[in-house]
């Protein structure tokens, strides 16, 4: 009987820990205030060979660096490929460049999307839409940009 009550209490406080977690945890997909799209945004996506932008991408890249399978993240979230997305920051950019006219996945439906968060061109290209286009993206790459690997700003002249 002292056994069972035991299990029962522990499985208890494992049930009320998940339960806290839960609720404290970020939103699932993270808010990001409204962004006028100019016009010329689908042309921003074109990868450029000499563009200074997408050199300091391909640095970034180098920097950040996560497995194709994922890797545990500092927030319990698994985070995949060169540019380290993790599944819903991923599918929320993606959707959000859909509805503004630049679709990276033409031929994905909105419940694929999370099969290609691995995909090494459709990262970089995301990334330069999200670097010249959503001003607070930076916050998702704030280590590699500013802590301790001091890549610094992107260039976006």
């Amino acid at each position: 009987m002292r056994k069972l009550c035991l299990i029962v209490t522990i499985l208890l406080i494992i049930l009320l820990g998940w339960a806290i977690l839960g609720f404290f945890s970020p939103r699932k997909y993270e808010i990001v205030p409204d962004v006028k799209t100019p016009p010329k945004m689908a042309e921003s996506v074109v990868l450029k060979q000499t563009d200074p932008l997408s050199d300091w991408i391909d640095k970034l890249a180098t920097y950040e660096s996560c497995p194709p399978e994922g890797i545990l993240d500092t927030n319990g979230r698994r985070s995949y490929g060169p540019f380290c997305y993790q599944l819903d920051t991923f599918v929320w950019f993606i959707k959000y460049f859909r509805k503004e006219g630049v679709d990276l996945a033409p031929n994905s439906e909105d419940v694929e999307l999370t099969n290609l968060v691995a995909d090494p061109q459709i990262q970089k290209r995301l990334t330069r839409l999200v670097f010249k286009w959503i001003p607070n993206a930076l916050e998702h790459w704030y280590t590699s940009i500013v802590v301790r690997r001091g890549l610094g700003m992107p260039p976006l002249d």
